[in-house]
């Protein structure tokens, strides 16, 4: 592949690189429990260091098992802080973020290689695969994504209004044209309107019941009848609601929203005869999550508090948002559209490498910064004359 597509001094968003001041920790431990660190950091802010190669190089059937392991944790763990209740209750916070994340993993990047063939080769299992995980998660079917995610998203219609998440944003009332203030005070309203909720769970009612096949129909209907029947037997109606519906539905849409709004630059054209490779690098850019260092000069209770305030940022904010809006592979979903039949579930190193070796791929560090860069430059645009696309097909995907 070739990546001499853009001037060097323009891979970069970023006037520093936050993972290269990182690099340097863990340098007095032992060699393997420095490179365990340094592999922690790296999943955590989603991006490596240069020269840095995985410490285990997973492949898909892997994360789907670990994703697994990580839903029937966070659901496990939710269940017992309910049934124990006082301050076990607490666990409810860190149980319910897991519940979220495995979900998003799951249809992020299990369901989402599984529709690019890069899950595994066969595509009946493939279909399977994704069917299955789907109706696990109350997703629209293989079918219904394959025409939206890969006929659209990753087809002509890319970034334009015919995409089905650009389409979503303007439905939701954030267009070319408005001010930048409100734009976010439109993204706000709309992460916790009820009606943002209910559409959207509406178009996973509509896929699953309308749109579905009569097989699919079937698996819906007794899948939802043998879920009726057990919770009612084991009267676990409550337990079900938090630790099931609330991630799946609250936690899970607010997760899609807050992705694509930050997934790509919505709303624009490619030119004539431009090289699509180009356009699809111009539009989208690596997101990861982290904070500069503290300063070096500090000393004494200065350097000890900023240090605590570095570890507490990313642990306590870093960290939730990495789990819930941009799991696995999402950071480098740059290097995704470069390489659609690439190796997913090593994405994040192999970008880095494609970096090193001259890919022209821009980041931005933090998932509400690529947020705000995306409503700076829709505010310069000129308004769209389109009517209201409230009853369009949304598919909200953010894949």
């Amino acid at each position: 592949m070739h990546y001499n597509l853009l001037p060097r001094e323009e891979a970069r968003a970023t006037d520093y690189d936050v993972r290269e001041q990182m690099a340097g920790l863990g340098s007095n431990l032992p060699r393997i429990l420095g490179k365990l660190f340094q592999a922690f950091l790296t999943w955590i802010t989603g991006k490596p260091h240069r020269g840095q190669t995985p410490f285990i190089r997973l492949n898909s059937v892997h994360h789907f098992w670990l994703t697994l392991l990580c839903l029937f944790l966070g659901v496990s763990i939710s269940v017992f802080a309910i049934r124990r209740g006082h301050f076990y209750l607490l666990l409810l916070l860190p149980s319910l973020a897991l519940t979220v994340s495995a979900q998003r993993k799951l249809f992020l990047s299990i369901v989402h290689g599984t529709l690019h063939g890069t899950f595994v080769r066969s595509v009946r299992i493939s279909r399977i695969v994704a069917d299955t995980i789907t109706l696990l998660i109350f997703s629209p079917p293989y079918s219904y994504l394959y025409t939206a995610h890969v006929g659209k998203h990753h087809g002509k219609a890319f970034c334009t209004l015919e995409d089905p998440d650009a389409q979503a944003l303007y439905a939701f009332g954030m267009r070319p044209g408005m001010k930048r203030d409100n734009l976010w005070k439109c993204f706000l309203r709309t992460m916790f309107s009820p009606r943002f909720h209910a559409t959207f769970l509406w178009l996973r009612i509509q896929t699953n019941f309308r749109i579905s096949s009569p097989m699919r129909l079937i698996a819906v209907l007794v899948v939802g009848a043998l879920t009726v029947l057990l919770l009612h037997r084991y009267h676990a109606w409550f337990a079900f609601a938090i630790a099931w519906l609330i991630p799946n539905i609250v936690g899970f849409q607010i997760a899609a929203l807050v992705n694509f709004a930050g997934e790509h630059r919505w709303y624009s054209e490619p030119g004539k005869g431009s090289d699509r490779l180009r356009w699809y690098l111009q539009r989208t850019h690596g997101r990861f999550v982290g904070s500069r260092l503290p300063d070096r000069y500090l000393s004494g209770w200065q350097r000890y508090l900023a240090w605590l305030r570095w570890w507490f940022v990313l642990l306590f904010w870093h960290l939730p948002l990495r789990l819930m809006i941009i799991p696995a592979d999402m950071p480098a979903h740059d290097h995704h559209h470069a390489n659609v039949k690439g190796d997913w579930a090593n994405a994040i190193y192999d970008r880095q490498r494609a970096l090193e070796a001259g890919a022209p791929y821009t980041e931005t560090w933090g998932v509400f910064k690529a947020i705000d860069l995306f409503f700076d430059e829709l505010a310069q645009l000129p308004p769209i004359n389109k009517p209201s696309l409230q009853h369009a097909t949304i598919a909200l995907m953010d894949m």
